[in-house]
């Protein structure tokens, strides 16, 4: 069932794209094919780490990630350092918050503290199963709004499926299924769960990173 609460429009135009090419290239693509790092972008926006109408191929073209090791697979595998220079480096350009070494982007397993963090308007990257098969092969966005949670889903250029409901949410303790997301049924989270999130690296617990009102104003 679809929705009957309309998505934000602020939320669909800041939503990244990854660059998916199969069956066709993905039209208007914003980021590479790496869905953990249009997540991790998109929630860098809404915190107010990167300009909201920004998109992560514009700094990995930019002379900001030239000469990192690694830029575009630092935002998009676990394997990679991304907080060692890529983070920094990203928020260098991007203006708009903090100084750098101030900020990092941490991930853990615990339900229970992701249930508190989204319901303190924490935007989480969170791990998801694709059509009930359980294993962890996707990422996407979560965002509260008022009394609403939204999935923002990188996959694909339709307007329709990136921005969905998470149809009656109270916790991440049992999972819930979206069934009209652009990737497919998808099931929050997925069965090693997987929630990420900014924080302020000196404050750590309690330095969580809120999302900016301003962002979410339509």
């Amino acid at each position: 069932m679809f929705s009957a609460v309309a998505a934000p429009s602020s939320l669909r135009k800041m939503r990244e794209i990854q660059a998916w090419r199969w069956p066709r290239p993905t039209p208007g693509a914003t980021a590479p094919d790496y869905c953990l790092a249009a997540a991790r972008f998109m929630a860098g926006k809404l915190v107010g780490l990167f300009p909201s109408d920004s998109h992560l191929n514009r700094f990995l073209a930019s002379h900001y990630a030239r000469g990192l090791a690694h830029p575009m697979e630092s935002w998009g595998r676990l394997d990679y350092d991304f907080n060692g220079a890529v983070l920094p480096a990203a928020i260098h350009w991007g203006g708009k918050r903090r100084t750098p070494p101030d900020i990092e982007f941490v991930h853990h397993a615990n339900a229970g503290e992701a249930d508190t963090l989204l319901k303190k308007r924490v935007p989480l990257v969170v791990g998801v199963s694709l059509h009930g098969k359980g294993k962890r092969d996707h990422f996407i966005t979560l965002v509260t709004r008022g009394a609403t949670v939204w999935a923002v889903d990188s996959w694909g250029d339709d307007e329709e499926g990136g921005v969905v409901e998470v149809p009656n949410w109270t916790t991440f303790m049992s999972p819930v299924r979206v069934k009209n997301a652009n990737a497919g049924e998808t099931t929050i989270p997925c069965q090693i769960p997987f929630f990420g999130w900014y924080r302020d690296k000196a404050t750590r617990k309690g330095g969580e990173l809120t999302v900016v009102d301003s962002v979410l104003d339509n």
